[in-house]
């Protein structure tokens, strides 16, 4: 099987139906020289912690139909509760949840593979033992379902100088508090706020706020008309994207701020559609 890359940026928390376990399995990792002067970096599970079972099947969509994966918090995205996992997920979506990363860190992914148009999946997989595995247990099983079932082969590499929209607190303040929860206000974390704005602006967004990943009581759905404008063809996209600097702005008290940062990237070297069970 197809050696496993181990992401090199850390680890940080998202809810999927997951029930796994890894009862006392040691696992042996070991890294690949880091090769600095290449700004680059592999690393290789050995020999790779899997799941006990795993079945991959197409997951039958409507024509014109799409799913938006909803990742409410930043990575690890799964917090495991048992020794299964069960997801629909497109590849894309299902490659952050093994490494940790944004889609925008994501490079050379072919189109079968992106959320919205690429195909969708069903997994069904068990872990060894009763108990629930470790968010990082998990995802280097992930990354094992991938090497094996989609033939992944990857590598880092670092772009010291990458595009980014910072989201910052505006000198005003932030006009949102921390949410109460329940079903009238369920609370929206900046990572979620900062996903739903990426695909809308001409780089990604990172927050970069300093407040902490919890649920605040803006709503999203306040800057839904800013879609409605960027779906216009007669909308110029500039004046679309200013549109939608300001609503953050003046909605929500935050700022986007373009910035270079350094900033680590997957490289997809190869993928295939999965093999079916």
């Amino acid at each position: 099987m197809s050696p496993v890359r181990l992401p090199v940026p850390p680890l940080q928390q998202q809810v999927v139906s997951f029930e796994s376990t890894i009862g006392s399995e040691a696992l042996l990792i070991k890294s690949t020289s880091l090769a600095l002067f290449s700004l680059a970096a592999i690393c290789y599970a050995q020999p790779g912690l899997q799941f006990e079972t795993a079945s991959v099947t197409v997951h039958p969509m409507a024509p014109n139909a799409y799913m938006i994966k909803n990742f409410t918090h930043g990575p690890p995205f799964v917090i495991p509760t048992s020794n299964r996992f069960t997801d629909t997920i497109h590849t894309e979506d299902l490659i952050m949840e093994a490494f940790g990363v944004s889609g925008y860190q994501i490079l050379y992914l072919p189109a079968w593979a992106h959320s919205r148009e690429g195909l969708v999946y069903d997994i069904d997989a068990k872990a060894k033992g009763d108990a629930a595995p470790t968010p990082e247990q998990l995802q280097l099983m992930l990354q094992s379902l991938l090497a094996d079932r989609f033939h992944l082969k990857t590598h880092w590499e670092t772009k010291p100088k990458f595009s980014v929209n910072a989201l910052v607190v505006d000198k005003s303040g932030p006009k949102f508090h921390e949410s109460e929860g329940g079903q009238k206000s369920p609370g929206t974390t900046l990572f979620a706020l900062a996903r739903f704005l990426t695909p809308e602006l001409d780089f990604p967004v990172v927050d970069r706020t300093g407040l902490t990943d919890k649920l605040y009581d803006f709503d999203i759905d306040k800057l839904v008309s800013f879609h409605a404008i960027d779906r216009d063809e007669q909308t110029d996209p500039n004046e679309a994207q200013d549109y939608l600097r300001s609503a953050v702005q003046h909605q929500l008290g935050l700022r986007l701020e373009p910035r270079k940062e350094s900033m680590q990237m997957l490289v997809i070297d190869h993928i295939d559609e999965p093999s079916r069970n």
